[in-house]
C-alpha cells in the first residue's frame, strides 16, 4: 500500500494582497499527476486545507474539484480539519463525499470510534485503520478551572491530546487481527522542539500561549506513520523518522521563500507494517518569490541580476542602509521597469529604527514643542539644507493655518 501525505494547502492565502488561486491550481494539477505516477492508494490531507474560516467560492471549488477527480486516482481519501478551518464548512459535504471513499473530520467527534476510518480493500477486508483526528481545540481537551496555573493548563492540555490518541490506538488494537495491517494517526499540532518560520508564513498558535506542545511519546507505538500538519517546514519529530510533518506545498510567506516544498509517499509491506519506506517527492516552485535585503547598491546589484535572469519573481524589498533614502519606492521602481518582476512590498528598516528611537533619558515629549519635533524629524531624515528651507516654510504655513481654524 502507498500513501500520500500533504497538508496546510492554505488555499485562499493572499500575500501582500496578492491572490495565489494560480498557484493552488498548478500544485493541485501536480498532486493529480503524482497520484497516478506513484500509483498511489491512499491520501491523506492533515489540516489547514483553506486560510480562513470562511473560503471564497473559489477556494471551496478549488477544493472540491480537486477531490473529484483525485478519488478517480486513488482508491480512499482523508480530509482532517486545521486550526484555519471551519469545521461546519468541512463537514458541510462530508456524507456526499463519503460515498466517494473520502472522508472528512471537520472537528472532534463525541464518539471517538467515528474518528477510526477502516480501509478495505476490494474484496472487504480492511488494508488499513486510520485515526483521523481533526484539530483539537482547547474546548475539547479541558475543563477551565478558576486559580489554574499556566502549569497545570499545559498539563491538561498534552494529556488531552495523548489520551485522545491512546483511545483510538485501543480499538485499533482491538480490531486488528495482525501487524500486517498498518495503522495511521493523523494530526494538526504542534510538536515542541520543531523548527517553524514565523515570519509571515500563516503559522498561529494553536493553544493560548503555546500550550500544548506534545512529544514524539505523544503517539502510541501502535502507530506505524504519524501524518501531521500545521508546521510549514518539512521535518521528523523527535528523531523518529514514522512522525513526521510533510510542510506546505507552496511558501506561504517570505520566509519560506528558499524552502525545497515537498510531500511524502510511504509505502508499506504486505507482511509487516512496521517495515515501510519513505519517499520524499519535490513539489515544483509555482511562482517565485524573492526577498531583496541590503543598502540600495546591494539591492540596485542584486535588482539588476534578477532583471537579467528575466525573472518573473515576486520581489520583496528589504533596505537596511544607513544613510536616508527618500524615495526608495520611485528608486526600486526604477531598477524593476520594463522587467517581469513584480515588486509587493517595500520595508525601510532604517526609517523604521528611526522611528522607533528613543527619547533621551532626560528629555520627554511634553517637553518638545510641535516645531522642535519636526525639526527633529529633518535631521533624523538627513534632509539637506537646500531642501531644509522649504519644507519648514510649508510647515509654518500649514500650522498657522491649523492655529487660525481652532481660534476661530
Amino acid at each position: 500500500m502507498k500513501i500520500l501525505h500533504t497538508a496546510d494547502w492554505h488555499i485562499g492565502k493572499k500575500l501582500y494582497g496578492r491572490q495565489r488561486f494560480a498557484e493552488h491550481g498548478e500544485f493541485l494539477r501536480w498532486l493529480l499527476g503524482a497520484l497516478v505516477r506513484e500509483e498511489i492508494d491512499g491520501l491523506i490531507v492533515a489540516g489547514d486545507i483553506f486560510d480562513t474560516s470562511n473560503p471564497s467560492e473559489q477556494s471551496r471549488r478549488l477544493y472540491t474539484e480537486f477531490l473529484a477527480e483525485a478519488q478517480q486516482h486513488c482508491d480512499w481519501i482523508v480530509v482532517t480539519g486545521g486550526n484555519h478551518d471551519s469545521p461546519s464548512v468541512l463537514d458541510g459535504s462530508k456524507e456526499l463525499l463519503a460515498h466517494l471513499n473520502v472522508h472528512v473530520l471537520g472537528k472532534k467527534c463525541e464518539n471517538r470510534e467515528d474518528e477510526l476510518i477502516e480501509v478495505k480493500n476490494g474484496s472487504g477486508e480492511v488494508s488499513a485503520y486510520v485515526a483521523a483526528v481533526p484539530y483539537l481545540r482547547d474546548r475539547d481537551l479541558r475543563q477551565s478551572e478558576a486559580g489554574e496555573t499556566e502549569q497545570v493548563k499545559e498539563k491538561k492540555l498534552r494529556d488531552g491530546i495523548k489520551a485522545h490518541y491512546d483511545e483510538l490506538a485501543d480499538i485499533i488494537e482491538a480490531r486488528r487481527k495482525d501487524d500486517s495491517i498498518p495503522a495511521i494517526a493523523v494530526g494538526h499540532l504542534y510538536a515542541a522542539g520543531c523548527s517553524a518560520e514565523n515570519e509571515g508564513d500563516g503559522v498561529r498558535d494553536l493553544y493560548v500561549g503555546g500550550l500544548g506542545h506534545v512529544s514524539a511519546e505523544t503517539f502510541s507505538p501502535v502507530y506505524d506513520y504519524v501524518a501531521l500538519g500545521h508546521i510549514h517546514v518539512p521535518q521528523i519529530v523527535g528523531k523518529k523518522e514514522s512522525i513526521r510533518y510533510c510542510g506546505s506545498p507552496i511558501p506561504m510567506g517570505y520566509g519560506e521563500a528558499g524552502q525545497q516544498k515537498q510531500v511524502v509517499v510511504i509505502e508499506f509491506s504486505e507482511a509487516k507494517s512496521k517495515a515501510m519506506n519513505i519517499e520524499i517527492l519535490k513539489v515544483p516552485c509555482f511562482q517565485s518569490l524573492k526577498r531583496v535585503k541590503g543598502d540600495i547598491a546591494e539591492i540596485k546589484v542584486m535588482m539588476t541580476e534578477l532583471v537579467k535572469s528575466r525573472s518573473n519573481a515576486w520581489v520583496e524589498v528589504v533596505y537596511t542602509g544607513e544613510t536616508f533614502q527618500g524615495d526608495l519606492k520611485s528608486e526600486v521602481e526604477a531598477m524593476v521597469e520594463g522587467s517581469e518582476l513584480e515588486v509587493l512590498r517595500i520595508e525601510n528598516r532604517t526609517m523604521r529604527r528611526r522611528s522607533m528611537r528613543k527619547v533621551d533619558s532626560e528629555e520627554t515629549l511634553n517637553q518638545l514643542s510641535v516645531g522642535d519635533v519636526f525639526e527633529r524629524c529633518l535631521v533624523d531624515h538627513e534632509v539637506s539644507d537646500a531642501e531644509r528651507a522649504p519644507l519648514q516654510a510649508a510647515y509654518r504655513e500649514i500650522t498657522n493655518q491649523v492655529e487660525a481654524e481652532l481660534l476661530g
